[in-house]
């Protein structure tokens, strides 16, 4: 079972903060709230997933860290949709099923319902 994805996106213009590249950043930010499956940060962008085990993890740190501040920046926590609006593109929820059955070696009868 896959875990629940929260988005943190940093708030502001400009480029994100080197330290906001750093995975260690955002798990010494989020790791409090229970066990992290993965931080996915893209190169440039200033937002990052990350996916916790338990739901209710995920939920406690949007309470928690929305309109906190990380790297000097306020930042916008939420459970992901698969509609996030990046940079203008929506995010594909498609490649990300399809990123998921490969990490984790399911085949397509396995994939069809998720």
């Amino acid at each position: 079972e896959l875990g629940t994805v929260v988005v943190a996106r940093l708030t502001g213009s400009g480029p994100p903060p080197p330290d906001w590249r750093r995975k260690t950043t955002l798990q010494a930010k989020f790791g409090d709230f229970g066990q992290i499956l993965r931080i996915e940060i893209k190169d440039g962008l200033g937002f990052a997933h990350i996916e916790y085990e338990d739901r209710r993890d995920a939920e406690d740190a949007v309470a928690e860290m929305d309109g906190k501040q990380i790297c000097g920046r306020t930042v916008k926590v939420e459970i992901a949709t698969g509609k996030e609006q990046v940079g203008g593109r929506k995010v594909d929820l498609e490649v990300r099923v399809a990123e998921t059955a490969r990490r984790y070696h399911l085949d397509d009868s396995a994939v069809v319902g998720l």
